[in-house]
């Protein structure tokens, strides 16, 4: 006697069933059944996952790395052009209190020191400004409020007629001297978001205007110290060497297998009109029907065709040559 077990797994429980496999003189039936619960992954109160908040600790020490691997790095290029010297950190110690703004309003016309200049690089380094990746969807509240927060500073400081962000908001959040502003609703100060082109802006216009003090600070040199503190992979590449063959988010048509019914041609995207027809004709054929005359359990083929005809006809127009 053969035996089939089936699986239900959910997120709070398993179920299970032994079925006898159908032979001559023995049909096929259901030998024994239950279901084991158990605890779910979620918080019973939030029905939030209890990774979410691990998930946050985990993000928190991989934006801390970045933003640490992103100063490295340019520190190591101001070293290597020449702008900084040994007497550096001394200097980045007198100006440890310096309003880091009040020294990029000042950059956009007046020479800074080496330590002055890489405290305002250093700065945005760690605080790069909001970038969309896509359009948020209407259910993403959090998104929706990003966006529109977004739109509405960036529509005030157009307004405002300043030159840089810093410039606008030193004249419109500073408080006895310092700004003040959140980048997340809440508290008594602010909600600002400032787009990332906005402080690409500001650091080139500072650059261009220190290029007048210092030699060193040449086209090359300026575009390099920009793609240290801006550059962000496509959240599609995922992590890795981008020119790793092997990595796990490397591409995608180089990733898709070959069909094993059509030998050489490949598999077909899932997002397509032909993967959701497969997907209808593989359930279809898990499906067994009574015969009442015959007592036979199957899915007669020329049914199975008509339902999938039906099927193609309430979708979009399909090349018959694509299947």
């Amino acid at each position: 006697m053969k035996y089939r077990i089936g699986l239900d797994i959910g997120i709070g429980s398993v179920g299970w069933a032994v079925i006898s496999a159908e032979e001559e003189g023995h049909p096929a039936r259901i030998e024994d059944f239950g279901t084991r619960i158990f605890d779910s992954g979620e918080d019973p109160q939030s029905s939030e996952s209890l990774c979410k908040k691990r998930r946050g600790f985990r993000g928190v020490r991989r934006l801390t790395r970045r933003r640490k691997h992103r100063k490295e790095l340019l520190k190591n290029h101001l070293l290597n052009i020449g702008f900084l010297n040994e007497t550096f950190e001394d200097e980045l110690a007198e100006c440890r209190n310096a309003d880091v703004y009040q020294l990029k309003v000042k950059g956009l016309d007046e020479k800074l020191n080496p330590a002055e200049l890489y405290k305002c690089l250093a700065h945005t380094c760690n605080h790069r400004g909001y970038l969309e990746f896509y359009e948020p969807e209407e259910s993403d509240k959090e998104a929706g409020e990003n966006l529109r927060a977004a739109n509405r500073f960036e529509s005030d400081f157009r307004e405002s007629g300043k030159r840089t962000v810093s410039e606008y908001l030193l004249d419109c959040f500073s408080v006895n001297g310092f700004v003040k502003y959140r980048n997340r609703s809440g508290g008594d100060v602010p909600h600002l978001l400032i787009r990332r082109d906005l402080l690409k802006q500001e650091i080139t216009q500072i650059l261009l205007c220190q290029k007048r003090f210092c030699p060193c600070w040449n086209e090359n040199n300026i575009t390099r110290a920009l793609e240290i503190i801006f550059a962000q992979r496509d959240f599609e590449d995922g992590p890795g060497n981008p020119d790793d063959p092997t990595r796990r988010y490397h591409g995608f048509l180089e990733t898709l297998g070959k069909c094993p019914f059509y030998k050489g041609d490949l598999r077909g995207f899932r997002g397509t009109v032909i993967s959701d027809v497969f997907a209808v004709t593989n359930t279809l054929s898990q499906y067994r029907f009574c015969n009442v005359e015959t007592g036979e359990f199957s899915l007669d083929k020329t049914v199975a065709k008509e339902i999938v005809d039906l099927y193609k006809k309430l979708l979009v127009h399909i090349d018959d040559s694509e299947q």
